[in-house]
């Protein structure tokens, strides 16, 4: 299988265009950097079931990005992130982004490799990115340039709290650089990003940020 951007559980990032018309459209941020080395990067292929919403009629689209071992949810470590699986929190999230009337999509993405692509490539398919990078939090460069590169609305959510973990989970490579951080409120972390998505987009709308 190739593409000309990055394949993730049935997203082809950069999307599809409809005939006689630019992937781009919708997006009125800047060009989209399909021209990025970063963007060529090897087709990945996720287990399924990371897909949150598939109506994409919807005018304002949300991504999420779960980074890796993001997959093990339900059996990694209970005591600290519970027993809630995945496909539950997707679920959650996608109830959240239904209830404020817009798209969401959420992808699992295994290795880093695959979640600097998606980040690359978030403006193309997404208004805002929330993004949980797992263990890559405190020590990907790479994702923290991917993430500088957006000029869209991005919201980090972690389930724990990491400032009360080990010493070496406190730092987030990311955190400077985005809107706002979500952390320790477990899946209601990722509902109230939700949140705070659209209404960063609404006041970004109205000429407030």
């Amino acid at each position: 299988m190739r593409t000309d951007g990055v394949a993730l559980q049935g997203l082809t990032y950069p999307p599809p265009a409809a005939a006689g018309t630019s992937s781009a459209t919708r997006y009125a941020g800047p060009p989209p950097r399909a021209s990025h080395p970063l963007g060529t990067a090897k087709p990945l292929e996720p287990p399924p079931q990371r897909r949150c919403a598939a109506d994409r009629s919807l005018t304002t689209r949300l991504l999420v990005l779960h980074g890796p071992l993001l997959d093990h949810l339900g059996t990694r470590e209970p005591a600290l992130y519970g027993h809630l699986t995945l496909a539950v929190l997707n679920a959650r999230i996608a109830a959240q982004a239904d209830a404020l009337g817009v798209g969401v999509d959420c992808v699992h993405c295994p290795t880093e490799d695959a979640l600097v692509a998606g980040i690359v490539a978030a403006p193309t398919h997404a208004d805002a990115l929330i993004l949980n990078p797992g263990p890559l939090t405190h020590t990907s460069v790479a994702v923290r340039d991917a993430v500088a590169l957006l000029l869209m609305p991005v919201i980090e959510v972690h389930l724990t709290n990491i400032a009360a973990r080990e010493p070496f989970r406190h730092y987030s490579v990311v955190a400077p650089i985005v809107a706002g951080t979500i952390a320790g409120l477990g899946p209601a972390g990722y509902e109230a990003a939700v949140v705070a998505a659209v209404r960063l987009l609404a006041e970004r709308a109205e000429g407030r940020t």
